[in-house]
């Protein structure tokens, strides 16, 4: 299984998640939207999502450009 960890800017890593995924074989791949990076391939590559939060609010998609496209992603 590879899991997609979408992070955020100042957020941190994957953590409890992360290490239970490694654990039990599977592939977690972090990816920092917020910071510019790319997409590590296209989201059928991947066979979970997880989004974890921040100080970020979808009120601020105006302020951070990167949001709007996150939110995109999820729906």
């Amino acid at each position: 299984m590879r899991v997609l960890s979408v992070l955020h800017p100042g957020g941190g890593h994957s953590g409890v998640l992360g290490e239970r995924v490694r654990a039990a074989g599977h592939e977690i791949v972090e990816w920092n939207l917020g910071a510019g990076e790319d997409m590590p391939g296209p989201l059928g590559a991947f066979d979970a999502l997880a989004v974890f939060g921040g100080g970020q609010n979808l009120r601020d998609a105006g302020r951070l450009p990167w949001l709007g496209a996150e939110i995109e992603l999820i729906r």
